[in-house]
């Protein structure tokens, strides 16, 4: 498996963290299943700071500097292409110590006791993404991996990329469309305008929601939504600052945003 680790006894000072096989269905723009994936994941959150791992650090690209690239290629008339690194994490030089059980089904029958000393970091780790930073800062891409051309850029995070001779469309139409399916407000009676006009929501009147964390992925959904809908901005940042302790008339807001979203889809 990619010289990813080797199977040794556990010295006696060391704990092996466990872990699991993820899966998951990727979709195309259009919502259609594209392909399935199924990755190995340490479980990262039992890593001890000083110990399994120092420095998490890795640069993330934002936005702005995303939709600073979109914009320069479409005043030059560049076409946009999608590049995946295949298994990525495991390309990373693990530097720290650490120890893992062997992964389910995948147990040596000869040597069941053994546990895996890492040599790459897997998905999972705490120390992954910096590890991978560093890797691809020391060569070009295509010639130190194997790469995957996945033509030309049409969906990437949820936004859809329509390219133009003369310009470049961003969407979020499906990514939309899924958030209403998963908060149950598919049939909801779309509305023409965010936010009541002269509203004014206080924090502290009304009941408290009862599940604060639905309402907090609620509002992040929809921040996330104003990267190609700036017309959400105002009212997204008005209910965004209930995040702490969001009361109903708060959720009632959002999902009045909810609606409208519906009505501009």
């Amino acid at each position: 498996m990619n010289a990813s680790w080797e199977l040794v006894d556990l010295p006696e000072d060391k704990k092996a963290i466990g872990c699991k096989w993820v899966y998951k269905v990727k979709h195309n723009a259009n919502g259609s299943v594209s392909r399935y994936k199924t990755k190995l994941v340490a479980k990262g959150y039992a890593q001890t700071y000083g110990i399994d791992y120092e420095e998490t650090y890795s640069p993330v690209a934002k936005m702005t500097t995303v939709k600073a690239i979109i914009v320069m290629a479409a005043a030059k008339g560049w076409s946009l292409h999608q590049m995946d690194v295949k298994n990525v994490f495991l390309h990373g030089d693990l530097q720290e110590e650490v120890y893992m059980e062997q992964p389910p089904g995948y147990v040596d029958q000869t040597h069941p006791n053994l546990v895996c000393r890492l040599k790459k970091t897997l998905y999972g780790l705490k120390q992954a993404p910096r590890a991978w930073s560093d890797k691809i800062g020391q060569k070009l891409l295509k010639q130190k991996f194997e790469m995957k051309d996945l033509g030309e850029l049409r969906y990437f995070f949820g936004i859809e990329v329509i390219q133009f001779p003369k310009g470049i469309w961003l969407l979020q139409r499906q990514y939309a469309l899924n958030k209403l399916a998963e908060y149950g407000m598919t049939g909801c009676k779309p509305i023409s305008i965010p936010l009541e006009q002269n509203v004014k929501l206080s924090a502290d009147e009304g009941d408290l929601v009862e599940d604060t964390t639905m309402y907090r992925h609620i509002v992040g959904s929809l921040i996330y939504m104003t990267i190609t809908k700036l017309d959400l901005s105002y009212a997204v940042g008005v209910v965004s600052q209930f995040m702490q302790t969001p009361r109903n008339p708060h959720l009632d807001a959002v999902r009045r945003i909810l609606r409208y979203i519906k009505h501009t889809l």
